[in-house]
């Protein structure tokens, strides 16, 4: 028998409203153990085991109701819960499994380790303050998932990415999709995430975007351990474009909350009171702002007898805390690291439908239409105004049939143009228009409604260059068969991956002049510029740029000064001779720099792509003088604020010219700022070309630089080349629809819909799709 206190029974007996057992009903401590046993299916291995849990156990019932005799000044009170039988110490290694990244580390020791006192808070909405509400609760409104359990296995950062992408599914899109952490627990393993072992959000939505995806619960369930990968591409849920973090600030988080939703957070829960929290404004003095270990979901906030509190979402199953759910104080100097870790998925709205996609409505607003339509797990609303409606009609009255052009004559459209009707026939809805405007009835399939239908945001998308790795490598052998023949699967497979990417090496070409031109034509005739079609890069006694001497260059765009520079630039290493001590060519993800720079620093951010800077080429090359000047900003926004360009080049500025005082003090900041962001280590991929390789990369998003060199004996002798961005976008279009289309006789002209082209999406630099 096991001996119990009898005053422990008496104490328990006469607190029995704080803990989570009838205890009227219970003659002795023991048979309170053995309904705690029975309820939560408790089965130990041995006596010994069992004497142990049940010391535990007893221990945590202590703790308790010491806590509860002091409830009404703590703030909160404790239960007991299905894992009270385990140390703190096991609840920690079993279930709290938020591990930071080296730099989230160094970032909240900085912050904790100096007196600097924090920034001015960043409205979130274009630099304006906002009269936020004085209480959410995303929960209360239906806009939060069930709570969910995860068991014994640490991947509350795999709960808190669903829960937090969930949330945006719904507010954003009306889904109320269930999305599967088992997708994140075994596929992230390669961004970091180590599935029941730990992980970060952030690594789970670099998977989600890279991957264009991830399931849904119901068919991807859940298993408490790490599994082998078994994404399904077919059933994608949801699709992410990146995810924002907010700086260390409880006013900014407060302002995400209200304004975008439930937010992902980071949390120090390693004590005893956190494990057994049963309700009210938890405040523990213990607290750490930095050593953050377990993640969960803020869904709102509020206050409480003069007391604030953030309303979290924790995945421990209902019997924890508020049937779930826990409010943390608000407004307590970051109690708990709340604000220190924080951040959100970018969701991209726009759904993707299947082929089983079926019509069910269609509502005549007569300035719009509301089309509902759906799939196995979706319905959707799409609201399509009429005038758009009028400019995409697909009828021959409407376009001409060979060319596929739009032959509508504008000016007959009136600024009102009002729906009479509207019908589903097979294939198209057809609508016929007000009398008073005058114009044809409209054709459009709904085929074309699903692929095309305006949304407010845009998936528009790149696929981050981890530095860390090693480069991809081609060989040009490949792009032709014993019989010289070129092999057009091979050569969609490097410009696809150039595409995305944006970086690659072609090994195996011959190491001979003017050799390049033939590897470059394969995807499209070569872009002929200042420097002519094929230039060198050697040493020269008096180079008229510094690319032909042997001094360090710093990372640059080519051409910059060009009001539209080169699109791929390609670099044949001819010449490189082992005697030469440096000259490693080096290259940075400029697109990704800038998105982490958006992060860390807002307003100097808005200052790269808002103000100019000035670039020229004065020089006489070959006997061709040049004069070219050109302004605009570092960092080239589309009207979604999408990176989609990135001009940098600090030897051919020019003096800075149309400016104010202010401006131009504003720009050296974020210029001195954004040069250590980009000269960061961390960022930097260096190689040295071989004779025979081929770098290629996207001049629009990479920047690149040479370390200095010297060349006792010996030569290092490469030839370079550019394609046009647009022309290289369209070869990447043409190439992957002849590939999906190999025995089909469709006619390429102005009416064909390719906007089920994967790559059709992918940003290269140039804004086509937006």
């Amino acid at each position: 028998m096991i001996k119990i206190s009898s005053l422990a029974f008496v104490v328990l007996y006469l607190l029995k409203n704080a803990i989570a057992y009838k205890l009227e009903n219970s003659p002795d401590m023991e048979k309170l153990w053995r309904e705690f046993k029975l309820k939560h299916g408790k089965v130990y291995s041995s006596i010994s085991e069992e004497e142990l849990r049940y010391k535990i156990w007893e221990d945590n019932v202590n703790y308790v109701l010491l806590h509860n005799k002091e409830a009404n000044e703590r703030g909160f009170t404790l239960g007991l819960h299905n894992f009270c039988d385990m140390t703190q110490m096991e609840v920690r290694n079993l279930k709290m499994g938020l591990r930071l990244s080296s730099e989230d580390k160094q970032r909240l020791q900085l912050l904790n380790k100096t007196s600097v006192k924090k920034e001015p808070s960043v409205s979130l909405r274009a630099g304006r303050r906002l009269q936020l509400s004085k209480s959410v609760d995303w929960a209360a409104d239906g806009f939060v998932s069930e709570i969910k359990d995860q068991g014994t296995c640490g991947a509350c950062w795999s709960f808190v990415s669903t829960g937090a992408l969930e949330a945006q599914l719904r507010i954003k899109n009306d889904d109320f999709t269930t999305l599967s952490e088992q997708n994140l627990i075994d596929c992230s393993v390669s961004y970091g995430n180590e599935g029941c072992d730990g992980g970060l959000m952030s690594q789970a939505f670099s998977y989600v975007r890279d991957n264009n995806g991830m399931n849904p619960d119901s068919i991807y369930r859940y298993a408490g351990k790490i599994n082998s990968c078994k994404f399904k591409k077919s059933r994608i849920a949801a699709k992410v474009s990146g995810y924002v973090s907010l700086p260390i600030d409880e006013d900014v988080l407060m302002e995400a909350v209200d304004t975008i939703g439930p937010i992902a957070v980071g949390i120090d829960a390693d004590h005893t009171s956190f494990t057994l929290y049963k309700g009210g404004i938890y405040f523990e003095p213990a607290c750490s702002s930095e050593n953050l270990n377990h993640a969960v979901l803020v869904v709102g906030y509020g206050s409480e007898n003069g007391k604030d509190y953030w309303l979290i979402k924790n995945s421990w199953g209902t019997a924890w805390g508020e049937d779930g759910y826990g409010r943390i104080a608000r407004n307590r100097n970051n109690h708990c690291g709340i604000a220190s870790l924080a951040g959100y998925p970018l969701l991209i709205i726009k759904m993707v439908f299947q082929k089983n996609t079926v019509l069910i409505k269609i509502i005549n607003k007569q300035d719009h239409l509301e089309v509902t339509v759906a799939n196995d797990e979706n319905e959707k609303v799409l609201k399509l105004n009429s005038h758009w409606l009028r400019f995409n009609c697909q009828s021959e009255k409407s376009r001409e049939k060979s060319t596929g052009q739009r032959t509508i004559p504008i000016r007959t459209i009136p600024s009102n143009l009002l729906i009479k009707s509207a019908k589903h026939e097979g294939e198209n809805i057809v609508i016929e228009w007000n009398e008073s405007s005058n114009q044809v009835d409209t054709v459009i399939s709904v085929d074309f409604l699903l692929k095309n239908y305006p949304s407010p945001e845009n998936d528009y998308t790149f696929k981050h260059y981890d530095a860390s790795k090693n480069l991809i490598y081609f060989n040009y052998k490949d792009f032709f068969d014993q019989n010289g023949i070129k092999n057009e699967e091979k050569i969609f497979e490097w410009i696809k991956n150039l595409a995305e990417y944006g970086l690659c090496i072609v090994k195996n070409v011959p190491a001979k002049e003017n050799v390049i031109k033939n590897l470059v034509e394969l995807i499209a005739p070569l872009e002929k510029t200042i420097y002519d079609e094929v230039f060198d890069v050697k040493v020269d006694d008096n180079p008229v740029n510094l690319a032909n001497s042997t001094a360090p260059l710093e990372f640059h765009n080519d051409l910059v000064y060009y009001e539209s520079p080169p699109g791929i630039q390609f670099l044949h290493c001819l010449k490189f001779d082992s005697s030469i001590i440096g000259g490693e060519t080096l290259f940075v993800d400029a697109f990704d720099v800038a998105e982490k720079f958006r992060l860390e620093n807002p307003r100097l951010f808005d200052v790269l792509a808002r103000i100019p800077g000035s670039f020229q080429k004065i020089h006489n090359y070959k006997g061709r003088k040049v004069f070219i000047f050109h302004s605009k900003p570092h960092i080239v926004l589309n009207h979604r604020k999408k990176i989609i360009g990135i001009n940098w080049g600090p030897a051919n500025e020019a003096p800075l010219r149309n400016l104010s005082e202010e401006e131009i003090k504003e720009y050296y900041e974020e210029y001195l700022e954004f040069y250590k962001a980009i000269n960061n280590e961390s960022n930097i991929i260096s190689y040295r070309l071989n004779p025979g390789e081929v770098v290629c990369f996207n001049n629009r998003r990479f920047v690149h630089s040479r370390n200095a060199f010297k060349q006792p004996i010996g030569a290092r002798h490469f030839q370079g080349c550019y394609l046009n961005m647009d022309e290289f976008k369209s070869e990447v279009l043409v190439r992957e629809f002849l590939m999906n289309n190999k025995n089909t006789d469709k006619a390429i002209n102005q009416s064909l819909d390719i906007s089920d082209l994967e790559l059709i999406k992918t940003n290269v630099g140039n804004n086509d799709y937006n």
